[in-house]
């Protein structure tokens, strides 16, 4: 399952958690576009440590969630919002 946004991670956390109950659940990931922090509440942290892969648009935007979310930045995947025109000039 895949969060794209920050009203959804709640919710998509919330669901997982539910279905990995009865075992094996589905595989979740959040993608982070803003480079404002997220909530830093611990039961926010808590709720989305479920997830098993994190991703963010830009270096920026990987620090923040690592800050917000208190996570190793290995644990964040940079995949870039954009396409460097340059290289398929």
């Amino acid at each position: 399952v895949h969060a794209h946004y920050a009203r959804d991670y709640p919710v998509v956390a919330g669901a997982v958690r539910r279905l990995r109950m009865g075992g094996d659940g589905p595989a979740f990931f959040l993608t982070r576009h803003h480079y404002l922090p997220m909530t830093r509440h611990p039961l926010y942290r808590k709720w989305l440590s479920v997830a098993d892969g994190l991703i963010a648009v830009s270096e920026t935007v990987k620090r923040t969630v690592c800050d917000s979310l208190g996570c190793p930045p290995e644990r964040v995947t940079v995949i870039p919002n954009w396409v460097d025109a340059a290289r398929f000039g």
